[in-house]
């Protein structure tokens, strides 16, 4: 665990959350270009989308942790908690789709076709981000566990001060970071396999939506369920209702081959 990068002279720290979170970015908005270039989209358009879909990505993670979060309403107005965390994920998916749909539509950009382009990247920069960001800063941290690759965090870290010190505890976030990687490579199969657009967009959403109920059985939480169970979560519920749309999304796609 390693929550902050380094501090400069008076005081300012650089947070690993923070950090990670903005490399992630930067690499995932760069690898969209590239990738939009070749195929012929206006790739000099993805970066100012890509700043608005940032900032509502960011809008509605914010939004979610302090409805969902406990004592998240007391991060209202500290901005500078988005440098070390107090983010939901899925806020940040309908912050930022409905930010970026904005800007697709300011941009006159093809709002589908972008996602299929991007949707490999963004599950590179999740697992990045999990297995970097939230590992180093102590968050989304799991439930006790004597499995042999359970994880104790350091005295002082939120898992220490849920469950007491030298607890080991499921190292979900490294559980997270291993289904955005799996989801990269899936998705950059199905990408060059697509034959029509919102193949691979709508793959990442059932892929996660599939896979993020099962961890969320390991994660702690007041707000989750304490016996294990598949529905009662806020994320969890969250994901079966994504899961239903975008399968319906996905089947329409490739099996009535119509663009969505």
């Amino acid at each position: 665990m390693h929550p902050v990068l380094f501090t400069l002279p008076g005081g300012f720290a650089f947070h690993t959350y923070g950090f990670v979170l903005a490399v992630a970015f930067i690499l995932g908005l760069e690898l969209t270009t590239r990738r939009a270039k070749k195929e012929g989209l206006p790739w000099e358009k993805i970066f100012p989308a890509g700043i608005v879909t940032l900032v509502g990505a960011l809008l509605g993670a914010k939004i979610f942790f302090i409805l969902f979060e406990p004592g998240g309403l007391k991060e209202l107005t500290d901005l500078s908690s988005l440098a070390r965390g107090g983010l939901v994920w899925y806020g940040g998916v309908i912050g930022g789709a409905a930010a970026f749909f904005l800007a697709a539509r300011l941009y006159r950009l093809p709002a589908v076709r972008v996602l299929d382009v991007a949707a490999p990247y963004v599950a590179l920069g999740y697992g990045i981000h999990r297995l970097a960001g939230c590992f180093s800063a102590g968050c989304c941290y799991g439930k006790p566990t004597d499995a042999a690759w359970g994880v104790v965090f350091p005295p002082g870290s939120q898992a220490a001060r849920a469950f007491g010190e030298g607890v080991a505890v499921h190292p979900t976030q490294i559980y997270l970071a291993a289904v955005g990687f799996l989801m990269f490579f899936a998705l950059l199969w199905m990408r060059r396999r697509k034959k029509q657009d919102g193949e691979v967009v709508w793959l990442f959403f059932v892929l996660y939506a599939l896979a993020r109920p099962f961890v969320e059985i390991f994660r702690a939480g007041s707000h989750r369920t304490a016996d294990g169970g598949w529905l009662t979560a806020p994320p969890q519920m969250t994901s079966w209702i994504i899961l239903g749309i975008c399968s319906l999304l996905l089947f329409r796609s490739v099996r009535l081959g119509k663009n969505v």
